[in-house]
């Protein structure tokens, strides 16, 4: 038992665990850190000291059995012979074990990690350990080795007398690598004119030659053996040597390493890949080894490996996933064969989806983890973060969907600007696409619960991302669902006529088998009626959650204000789905934006919004309630000049529906003088906007003069019968006196750029008519403003409609735009033609000098293609000078060009 104030005691008392559990633990720990006692270190010194000892008799087997070896080799010289050719098996089977495995240890490549490290740290403790005990034991080594050395030389003389007999001369030569010998250098050349002399010196005894270093050093210590005894000094020249440890490399060679293992594993990844999506089902192996490549811990291509992996699994997802949902399936029970392969490749394709899943999530845990954001480490998180939005918007109805939500929504909040628009682009894009509502209130959920766990201290993209919900009537969806079905069951011509001629072979049903399949029709239609029902209760109670969830959001920020900088994007999702809100909410609401506008606070776009918001509730359901909207009137006519075709051009959507609300749904609540202000106001406004927002407003503009045709007034250019002058600075509609205004804006928008444009003004200038003259094209007529607006848009540099390109005519080649003459008309005709027209004195001056010249007769052509000499080109052609027979000419036959003129005729 410890002592109470031991640092041991305190320490398992803190944890929790008993003392002498404590001890064990700490004892483990001194062990993996090769943290040794004083008794363990004299201990494995001196089982070292041990093996290290040898004995007379085992260094003299030693001996002797090398010897031996030597002799085996030469008696079986035949079975070996120099001329025979040797392959790489019998080079194998030649090495010794021993030296097979060293030559293996020394190709390996050289770790950098970890292992590198405790490397060294054992070779330091060995190096010392030998150190010490090289001292002691050295003396007994050396009177062992004199006694053993006088009976081994007296046998080795014996032995070497008898062998010498036996060598070839060559055998005992000293070989030679350089021309002059070992003992001669070479040295720089002479040059003369007959070529280069070369030079040599004697080598001195000291300066051995480098490629005998280069011998001594590749030899291990074992073969150095066999020829003579391992001395003192040599055996502190090999401790040194092992201290240096592996040999630097340049940066060369680490890249060219590099791009070596890369090309690799890029065959093994398209190999997998590719194999498997061959037979998926009797490949599953492939889709394995491919997932097990994530695992890659080669620091020199990690990254770069995992990349690859995670693009190519991700693409054979998308081709072998089902179009449809299923959970893990039980085999317990008794299956087909068919059926039970196919169940076993369903699970564990979603075993190997789920695990890819949670690889991903772990590149984006270390990501977030690591405080030094490297780029290749961004890189890959990038990737993750793009493989899991892709997932989630092509196969959301499959499985763990929930999981990638989760894992997506606190990237909204990053501080990474580029993961943060990566991600509120693809739930932009799931929103929208997302009809059935199942999708969308599991990502609203999770979105709701990471803002309020944050105390709304968040990213306004965070919010914004909830703009994009489908949040309508239910019976529209159902419309928009019914009309794409519409749209992809309507068949081509081909297909047309391919069924009709199906049906014309197909034998008469009786009466029998008519009256049957009138039955079947029926139920089908009622079946999909009652499906339809269902999914529509379905829908309307996920739609009904995500409005409680987004509504909650919103009420909770513009009461309490936890976030200012939110306000802006709380007004804009008001002004939405503001249609959606409950009547009893509607009185608070309207005293809470009314004291928002009071306040000053809120900035222009955000005014809009709160304005487009007050005349939405009043325009539906709030018509009951009993509210002066006259501010908002004033505030938006005083201010609707502070827009512009610059960067807040885009807040004219939020007028433009405003003033649709104001006075065209709202009309008999609106006088007249008013309406005819915010026209007057609209047109002015429209010359100062790009052609978008042009259309957009004189769209607007054409909405209300079709609702308030009294209002028709401005379009008068007579001054009579008005009273007074229009005084545009004034900022209430009321008393600026518009209605001695007229409307001279339009003829300014006649001559606009924009061909659309002008079209909307000569409709408004014709009194906006239905029918006839002056009426605008379907494509126009029958948009709705916003698409007006969205369609025209110049955002992506794209001119729309496409501007015409001017025609261009080329010359010596047919062109199909030039008068259907010209093709036909030939040298001949065109001299004949050009004496005519001499004769009767026509303004076209040709010289027809030289009638057969090229250039010559391509500018007849052009200054004749105004001349219709069709006409008369036959009766007052001089035939007495068209010849029957032709020579040789390069010019066009001329009686084929009279017959193709004739026949054309």
């Amino acid at each position: 038992m410890a002592k109470r104030g031991s640092k041991l005691a305190k320490k398992a008392k803190k944890k929790g665990v008993a003392h002498s559990k404590m001890k064990n633990i700490q004892n483990l720990k001194r062990i993996k850190n090769k943290e040794f006692t004083p008794a363990e270190r004299k201990a494995r010194k001196e089982a070292r000291r041990e093996k290290k000892k040898m004995t007379y008799a085992e260094l003299r087997a030693r001996k002797l059995k090398e010897l031996q070896r030597k002799l085996e080799f030469e008696n079986e010289s035949e079975l070996h012979p120099l001329s025979k050719e040797v392959t790489g098996e019998d080079m194998l089977a030649m090495i010794d074990p021993e030296e097979l495995k060293y030559l293996i240890e020394q190709n390996k490549d050289v770790d950098t990690g970890e292992e590198q490290k405790d490397i060294d740290n054992d070779m330091e403790e060995e190096q010392k350990d030998i150190d010490n005990d090289m001292e002691g034991d050295q003396k007994d080594i050396d009177n062992d080795m004199e006694e053993n050395q006088k009976d081994i030389d007296i046998d080795m003389e014996e032995e070497e007398k008898s062998q010498i007999d036996e060598e070839k001369p060559y055998e005992l030569e000293e070989r030679s690598f350089h021309p002059m010998g070992n003992d001669m250098k070479s040295l720089l050349p002479f040059k003369t004119k007959t070529g280069l002399i070369q030079r040599y010196t004697k080598r001195d005894d000291k300066e051995p030659a480098s490629k005998e270093k280069g011998r001594k050093k590749e030899i291990p210590e074992e073969m150095e053996e066999i020829e003579e005894e391992i001395t003192p000094e040599e055996e502190n020249n090999n401790v040194t040597e092992a201290k240096k440890g592996p040999v630097k490399k340049s940066v060369v060679e680490l890249m060219a390493e590099r791009l070596l293992k890369l090309e690799r594993k890029k065959v093994a990844i398209g190999c997998l890949a590719v194999n498997f999506l061959e037979v998926p089902q009797d490949r599953l192996h492939c889709l394995s080894n491919l997932i097990h490549i994530l695992e890659e811990n080669d620091p020199s291509i990690t990254y770069t490996v995992r990349k690859y992996a995670v693009i190519s699994l991700l693409e054979v997802f998308h081709k072998t996933l089902p179009s449809y949902h299923y959970e893990p399936h039980d085999l317990t029970q008794k299956l087909k064969k068919e059926t039970k392969e196919q169940y076993l490749y369903e699970n564990f394709l979603l075993k190997s989806y789920q695990t890819f899943l949670k690889e991903l999530e772990r590149f984006l845990k270390e990501y977030a983890d690591n405080k030094k954001k490297t780029p290749p480490a961004k890189k890959l998180a990038l990737v993750s973060l793009k493989t899991m939005g892709e997932l989630l918007i092509k196969h959301n109805y499959f499985a763990y969907t929930n999981n990638i939500i989760a894992a997506l929504v606190p990237y909204l909040n990053s501080k990474d600007d580029e993961m943060c628009s990566m991600i509120v682009n693809y739930f932009h894009t799931l929103f929208k696409a997302d009809i059935k509502g199942d999708v969308s209130l599991e990502a609203v959920k999770r979105i709701d619960h990471y803002i309020r766990k944050r105390t709304f201290h968040v990213r306004e993209e965070m919010m914004s991302v909830l703009l994009s919900l489908r949040i309508k009537n239910v019976k529209s969806l159902d419309e928009e669902l019914e009309g794409k079905n519409i749209a992809k069951k309507k068949l081509t011509h081909t297909e047309k006529l391919m069924r009709k001629l199906m049906e014309e072979r197909k034998p008469k049903k009786s009466n029998k088998e008519a009256k049957k399949f009138r039955k079947f029709r029926k139920l089908e239609e009622q079946r999909k009626e009652h499906k339809m029902k269902r999914d529509e209760e379905v829908r309307s109670a996920q739609h009904t959650q995500i409005v409680e969830i987004v509504f909650g959001l919103y009420f909770h920020i513009l009461k309490r204000r936890p976030n200012n900088k939110l306000n802006g994007i709380v007004l804009e999702g008001l002004a939405k789905f503001s249609h959606l809100v409950n009547v009893e909410f509607f009185s608070d609401l309207l005293n809470v934006l009314g004291g928002l506008m009071e306040e000053g606070t809120l900035k222009f776009r955000e005014s809009l919004h709160c304005i487009q918001t007050v005349f939405t509730i009043l325009s539906d359901q709030g018509e009951v309630l009993t509210l002066d909207p006259r501010r908002f009137y004033s505030y938006l006519y005083a201010n609707m000049f502070k827009l512009s075709g610059g960067d807040n051009q885009d807040d004219i959507k939020s007028v433009l529906q405003s003033l649709m609300q104001m006075v065209v749904i709202r009309g008999r609540r609106v006088t007249l003088v008013r309406v005819i202000a915010f026209i007057k106001r609209l047109v002015t406004l429209s010359l100062n906007l790009l052609h978008n927002g042009a259309l957009a407003s004189l769209a607007t503009a054409r909405y209300i003069f079709l609702a308030h045709p009294s209002s028709e007034a401005l379009l008068e250019i007579d001054e009579e019968g008005s009273c007074g002058v229009y005084l545009p600075e004034v900022e209430e509609p009321e008393h600026c006196n518009a209605s001695s205004a007229s409307l001279w804006e339009l003829h300014l928008l006649t001559h606009h750029y924009h061909g659309n444009v002008r079209q909307f003004a000569n409709h408004i200038i014709a009194g906006s008519p239905l029918q006839g003259d002056g009426k605008l094209p379907p494509n126009l007529g029958k948009r709705r403003v916003e698409d007006l607006y969205d369609d025209f848009d110049p955002a992506t540099m794209r001119f729309n409609p496409a501007v015409p390109s001017p025609p261009q005519f080329s010359e010596g080649k047919h062109n199909p735009k030039r008068q259907k003459f010209d093709q036909y008309s030939t040298a001949f005709m065109t001299q004949e033609v050009q004496s005519i027209l001499k004769k009767d004195e026509d303004p076209f001056d040709v010289s027809i000098n030289e009638p057969k010249a090229e250039n010559q007769n391509l500018n007849m052509k052009k200054n004749n293609r105004g001349v219709n000499y069709f006409s008369g080109l036959l009766p007052n052609m001089n035939l007495s000078k068209i010849k029957t027979d032709l020579p040789e000419c390069e010019d066009e036959d001329v009686t084929d060009s009279l017959v193709n003129v004739v026949t054309k005729i």
